[in-house]
């Protein structure tokens, strides 16, 4: 069988991405708490966090795990850090 490109169909970039996935991380039930509930200092820790493990860890862990381990850790990125890189060695051992 050949596969043949239509040029007649356009397709857009959005309609590349699967958008199932993206709203799964932030729609997930048990997170704990939404970004919306977050006071402007709060959000500003949040980011600020973020950037300190995106620093150090990359893209290994999701978005949404970030968010939930520094709320825990109560805005601190040691912590955070801390307890998302014991998660990701218990994952890793499995």
């Amino acid at each position: 069988e050949e596969y043949v490109f239509d040029r007649n169909h356009q397709a857009t970039k959005a309609s590349l991405f699967n958008q199932s996935d993206e709203t799964r991380e932030e729609d997930s039930p048990g997170r704990t708490a939404d970004k919306q509930e977050l006071s402007e200092i709060n959000m500003a820790k949040l980011v600020s966090c973020k950037e300190i493990i995106r620093s150090v860890i990359g893209d290994t862990a999701s978005d949404a795990d970030l968010t939930d381990e520094i709320i825990k850790a109560d805005f601190n990125a040691e912590v955070a850090l801390d307890a998302i890189l014991k998660a990701q060695s218990e994952k890793s051992e499995i």
